[in-house]
């Protein structure tokens, strides 16, 4: 199963990386310092993300998030570039991200990770939940005890 998570089915074809959920009131106080004002208050998810030779993301928004945040922790791999894009403005832009560099936008924008074609590349992702939209209590009940 590419999702290490419970509860989580991923078509490979679609998504191919490794991911968990993490629960850390720390770090969650770190993303806090980047997330917009107006989201201050909002409950915050965390995921590590691990894409190995091969893996990628393809295209999708992250849905019932407001804003999102993706951090690479190390920069020894080649590919696994982030590619985010705006159809309504008719803009897309490749980031070639390294150790320690944060990348925030409105989660609705479609985004990707191209395949990493050497390595291993390591991401913590934090995501606004938008407060109306929130993962069912048992979801994050059972995530927990994973």
């Amino acid at each position: 199963v590419p999702s290490r998570l419970a509860m989580s089915v991923f078509d490979p074809e679609y998504r191919n990386s490794s991911s968990v959920f993490l629960y850390d009131d720390e770090l969650k106080e770190e993303f806090k310092k980047i997330t917009k004002e107006e989201y201050k208050n909002y409950e915050l998810g965390i995921q590590f993300a691990e894409y190995n030779a091969g893996q990628f993301y393809k295209w999708h928004d992250d849905h019932n998030r407001v804003q999102s945040h993706s951090m690479i922790l190390n920069d020894d791999f080649k590919g696994g570039d982030f590619v985010i894009r705006n159809d309504e403005e008719g803009w897309k832009k490749t980031f070639k991200l390294g150790t320690g560099d944060v990348i925030s936008f409105d989660s609705s924008l479609l985004h990707k990770v191209e395949p990493v074609r050497k390595g291993v590349r390591y991401a913590l992702v934090c995501w606004v939940l938008d407060g109306k939209k929130d993962l069912p209590k048992n979801f994050i009940e059972q995530a927990t005890m994973i």
